[in-house]
């Protein structure tokens, strides 16, 4: 269950607008939890939201793909 709570502080860093410590949250997370299609989905939202449409794609498609990060 600590993927999930890393997922969730980051959805609620990610409202504060505090996207770096979301950003590392989400990634924390996904280091507990690679394949967790909802934290890839809010890891590529939050990433988007900042402006880096390119890195939250891959992160989509990673789930997509299996798990593997697409460059």
């Amino acid at each position: 269950w600590w993927a999930e709570a890393w997922n969730t502080r980051g959805d609620c860093l990610y409202f504060l607008e505090r996207f770096d410590e979301a950003h590392a949250a989400f990634e924390r997370a996904l280091s507990l939890k690679p394949h967790d299609g909802r934290t890839l989905y809010n890891l590529s939202f939050m990433l988007a939201r900042r402006g880096e449409p390119g890195a939250a794609l891959a992160r989509i498609a990673c789930y997509f793909d299996g798990g593997f990060i697409i460059d």
